[in-house]
Protein backbone atom coordinates (compact mmCIF):
# COMPACT_ATOMS: atom_id res chain seq x y z
CA UNK A 1 0.00 0.00 0.00
CA UNK A 2 2.67 2.56 1.02
CA UNK A 3 4.21 1.65 -2.33
CA UNK A 4 1.05 2.49 -4.39
CA UNK A 5 0.78 5.88 -2.41
CA UNK A 6 4.47 6.85 -2.96
CA UNK A 7 3.76 6.15 -7.02
CA UNK A 8 0.78 8.11 -6.56
CA UNK A 9 2.66 10.67 -5.29
CA UNK A 10 5.49 10.85 -6.92
CA UNK A 11 3.83 13.00 -9.66
CA UNK A 12 3.24 16.24 -7.03
CA UNK A 13 6.71 17.85 -8.22
CA UNK A 14 6.26 17.77 -11.87
CA UNK A 15 2.40 18.76 -11.61
CA UNK A 16 3.92 21.84 -9.75
CA UNK A 17 6.18 22.53 -11.63
CA UNK A 18 3.64 22.69 -14.79
CA UNK A 19 1.33 24.84 -12.69
CA UNK A 20 4.43 27.08 -11.81
CA UNK A 21 5.58 27.33 -15.33
CA UNK A 22 1.92 28.32 -16.79
CA UNK A 23 1.69 30.81 -14.04
CA UNK A 24 4.80 32.43 -14.60
CA UNK A 25 4.13 32.56 -18.21
CA UNK A 26 0.81 34.30 -17.85
CA UNK A 27 2.24 37.11 -15.94
CA UNK A 28 5.18 37.52 -18.08
CA UNK A 29 2.68 37.93 -21.05
CA UNK A 30 0.36 40.32 -18.89
CA UNK A 31 3.19 42.21 -18.01
CA UNK A 32 4.41 42.21 -21.06
CA UNK A 33 1.03 43.41 -22.72
CA UNK A 34 0.47 45.96 -19.88
CA UNK A 35 3.86 47.80 -20.28
CA UNK A 36 3.18 48.00 -23.94
CA UNK A 37 -0.15 49.26 -23.96
CA UNK A 38 1.58 51.61 -20.81
CA UNK A 39 3.92 53.14 -23.72
CA UNK A 40 1.96 53.18 -26.24
CA UNK A 41 -0.85 55.42 -24.52
CA UNK A 42 1.98 57.34 -22.95
CA UNK A 43 3.68 58.12 -26.75
CA UNK A 44 -0.18 58.97 -27.95
CA UNK A 45 -1.30 60.99 -24.94
CA UNK A 46 2.28 62.69 -25.14
CA UNK A 47 2.35 63.27 -28.88
CA UNK A 48 -1.47 63.45 -29.77
CA UNK A 49 -2.80 65.73 -27.07
CA UNK A 50 0.36 67.15 -25.46
CA UNK A 51 -0.12 65.56 -21.87
CA UNK A 52 1.39 62.16 -20.29
CA UNK A 53 0.14 60.01 -17.67
CA UNK A 54 2.12 61.35 -14.06
CA UNK A 55 2.07 57.97 -12.63
CA UNK A 56 3.11 56.21 -16.58
CA UNK A 57 6.93 56.49 -15.79
CA UNK A 58 6.07 55.05 -11.89
CA UNK A 59 4.25 52.01 -13.09
CA UNK A 60 6.27 51.44 -16.22
CA UNK A 61 9.08 50.66 -14.09
CA UNK A 62 7.37 48.31 -12.03
CA UNK A 63 5.97 46.17 -14.81
CA UNK A 64 9.79 46.13 -16.44
CA UNK A 65 10.76 44.83 -13.03
CA UNK A 66 7.79 42.43 -13.05
CA UNK A 67 8.70 41.37 -16.30
CA UNK A 68 12.76 40.18 -15.20
CA UNK A 69 11.63 38.82 -12.01
CA UNK A 70 8.94 36.71 -13.14
CA UNK A 71 11.01 35.43 -16.28
CA UNK A 72 14.11 34.65 -13.57
CA UNK A 73 12.22 31.97 -12.34
CA UNK A 74 10.77 30.75 -15.29
CA UNK A 75 14.27 30.18 -16.87
CA UNK A 76 15.38 28.99 -13.52
CA UNK A 77 12.92 26.20 -13.75
CA UNK A 78 13.39 25.30 -17.59
CA UNK A 79 17.02 25.37 -16.92
CA UNK A 80 17.22 27.96 -19.66
CA UNK A 81 19.16 30.50 -17.92
CA UNK A 82 22.45 31.30 -18.92
CA UNK A 83 24.98 28.90 -18.45
CA UNK A 84 28.60 28.19 -20.04
CA UNK A 85 29.66 24.79 -19.85
CA UNK A 86 34.08 25.22 -19.28
CA UNK A 87 34.49 21.17 -18.90
CA UNK A 88 32.73 18.08 -20.26
CA UNK A 89 31.39 16.23 -16.92
CA UNK A 90 29.96 13.03 -16.73
CA UNK A 91 26.39 12.78 -16.73
CA UNK A 92 26.03 11.75 -12.96
CA UNK A 93 28.46 14.31 -11.81
CA UNK A 94 26.71 17.82 -13.66
CA UNK A 95 23.49 15.74 -12.39
CA UNK A 96 25.00 16.31 -8.60
CA UNK A 97 26.17 20.01 -10.04
CA UNK A 98 22.98 20.98 -11.14
CA UNK A 99 21.37 20.24 -7.49
CA UNK A 100 24.56 21.68 -5.59
CA UNK A 101 23.74 25.07 -7.97
CA UNK A 102 19.79 24.79 -6.87
CA UNK A 103 20.73 24.51 -3.68
CA UNK A 104 23.03 27.64 -3.87
CA UNK A 105 20.01 29.09 -5.76
CA UNK A 106 18.14 28.33 -2.56
CA UNK A 107 20.30 29.81 -0.22
CA UNK A 108 20.57 32.72 -2.46
CA UNK A 109 17.40 33.73 -2.66
CA UNK A 110 16.49 33.34 1.12
CA UNK A 111 19.43 35.89 1.95
CA UNK A 112 18.54 38.19 -1.01
CA UNK A 113 15.03 38.07 0.57
CA UNK A 114 15.60 38.59 3.67
CA UNK A 115 17.81 42.37 2.56
CA UNK A 116 15.04 42.79 0.22
CA UNK A 117 12.21 42.75 3.56
CA UNK A 118 14.38 45.28 5.39
CA UNK A 119 15.26 47.25 2.03
CA UNK A 120 10.71 46.93 1.97
CA UNK A 121 10.41 48.34 5.14
CA UNK A 122 12.88 51.25 5.14
CA UNK A 123 11.33 52.38 1.87
CA UNK A 124 8.24 52.67 3.62
CA UNK A 125 8.85 56.08 5.00
CA UNK A 126 9.07 57.34 1.41
CA UNK A 127 6.04 58.83 -0.60
CA UNK A 128 5.83 58.29 -4.33
CA UNK A 129 2.86 61.21 -5.02
CA UNK A 130 2.17 59.87 -8.57
CA UNK A 131 1.00 56.77 -7.00
CA UNK A 132 -0.16 57.76 -4.05
CA UNK A 133 1.73 55.10 -2.00
CA UNK A 134 4.94 54.69 -0.32
CA UNK A 135 8.14 53.46 -2.14
CA UNK A 136 8.04 50.14 -0.88
CA UNK A 137 5.80 49.17 -3.63
CA UNK A 138 8.91 49.44 -6.20
CA UNK A 139 10.35 46.12 -3.75
CA UNK A 140 7.27 43.87 -4.37
CA UNK A 141 7.94 42.92 -7.78
CA UNK A 142 11.76 41.72 -6.54
CA UNK A 143 10.37 40.57 -3.26
CA UNK A 144 7.59 38.07 -5.69
CA UNK A 145 10.06 37.11 -8.35
CA UNK A 146 12.85 35.98 -5.00
CA UNK A 147 9.82 33.77 -3.76
CA UNK A 148 9.41 32.47 -7.07
CA UNK A 149 12.90 31.78 -8.06
CA UNK A 150 13.49 30.22 -4.56
CA UNK A 151 10.32 27.52 -5.51
CA UNK A 152 11.91 27.20 -8.95
CA UNK A 153 15.14 26.19 -7.46
CA UNK A 154 13.52 23.67 -4.54
CA UNK A 155 11.45 22.44 -7.01
CA UNK A 156 14.45 21.48 -9.22
CA UNK A 157 16.04 20.13 -6.00
CA UNK A 158 13.16 17.46 -5.62
CA UNK A 159 12.77 16.61 -9.22
CA UNK A 160 13.58 13.10 -9.77
CA UNK A 161 17.03 12.25 -11.53
CA UNK A 162 16.66 11.53 -15.15
CA UNK A 163 17.67 8.78 -17.09
CA UNK A 164 21.15 8.19 -17.99
CA UNK A 165 20.51 8.54 -21.46
CA UNK A 166 17.93 11.19 -21.32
Amino acid sequence: MLGERGAANAGWPEAARRALEVALRAGVLAALVALIALEAAQVLLRYGFGAGLAWGRDVGGLLLFSLAWLGLPLLWLKRAHLSLSLWRLPAGVERLWDRAIDATALAAGAALLVFLLQAAAAFRFIDMAALGTDASIRTWPLIAGTCLWNLAALLNLVRPPEPAGG
